[in-house]
């Protein structure tokens, strides 16, 4: 999902929540993207920001508690037809999580069908928030004379551009039994008292382990755990230590791993395996 090629956004819509003046305006249609080919691409390139943004995480929607958003999203990747009326309730839940926190931005909530062109016969769906901006439009004008002026005006309520870091993105994949996560969520905070309003009232949602942060966490806890199993006094012999770097390189090339087991076959002393998996526990929480 991560790794999706040539982002192609199918369907869009978007609703405009304005918490601080109780305002809530919903799109009554899906966007004419044909007829829009820089909106278009504009919507492409703020999916593929959001794929490639380096606080982006995975998640999983949580077993326990309101389940509505994760519902209403598996209905719209599931069938499109459902992209209106299901996106309206998404938009008046986080309307609902925005409460009156005056720090959280008014925005729009923008509810997209995108395609990649390595995943064949499957959609994703991307849920943006997009907080307007101020800008200088220029302006033309005449004095009193009337001598043509040209100055410039602020407007509050511009969209940003794609070159802006987005703050608030959920990406979430069909369900399958292969998944290593629910959906990859971009959650840039601002204000600590403020930061739960999206990942967690929202999408009700926690962090998560993808197959390449569990490799990278396995492989952490390891070192760590040999670099204490060699401290004076060692509880490993050289040829132990040795052992066990190996049998930590095999376990990185093996595609599928019971790191319990793996641990429980290690030729080595019980502490010592107390320390690996107390390392390992630290950084791969099950």
């Amino acid at each position: 999902m991560r790794d999706a090629l040539d982002v192609h956004v199918e369907h869009a819509i978007v609703h405009v929540l304005n918490h601080r003046e109780k305002k809530l305006v919903f799109s009554e249609a899906d966007l004419p993207l044909r007829s829009e080919p820089e909106f278009q691409k504009y919507l492409d390139d703020q999916v593929k920001n959001a794929l490639g943004d380096s606080e982006t995480r995975a998640a999983n929607f949580v077993k326990e508690g309101d389940r509505t958003s994760a519902s209403l999203c598996y209905a719209m990747l599931r069938d499109k037809k459902q992209l209106l009326d299901s996106s309206k309730q998404l938009a008046q839940r986080l309307f609902a999580a925005m409460g009156t926190d005056g720090r959280i931005a008014p925005g729009s909530l923008i509810v997209c069908l995108y395609t990649a062109a390595n995943y064949r016969a499957r959609s994703f769906l991307a849920l943006i928030k997009i907080d307007p901006s101020e800008a200088l439009v220029q302006k033309v004008t005449r004095d009193p004379r009337g001598r043509r002026i040209v100055s410039f005006s602020i407007s509050s309520d511009v969209m940003p551009t794609v070159r802006e870091r987005l703050q608030k993105a959920a990406l979430i994949q069909p369900k399958r039994k292969e998944n290593d996560y629910d959906l990859l969520l971009l959650d840039r905070q601002v204000a600590k008292a403020a930061a739960n309003f999206f990942a967690v009232d929202f999408l009700n949602a926690a962090p998560a382990l993808d197959a390449c942060a569990r490799t990278e966490g396995f492989y952490i806890a390891t070192q760590i755990a040999y670099n204490r199993l060699i401290q004076p006094p060692p509880l490993l012999t050289p040829e132990q230590a040795d052992g066990f770097r190996q049998q930590i390189e095999v376990a990185l090339q093996t595609k599928t791993l019971n790191v319990d087991t793996w641990i429980a076959n290690l030729d080595l002393p019980e502490e010592a395996k107390r320390v690996i998996a107390e390392e390992i526990e630290r950084r791969l929480p099950t």
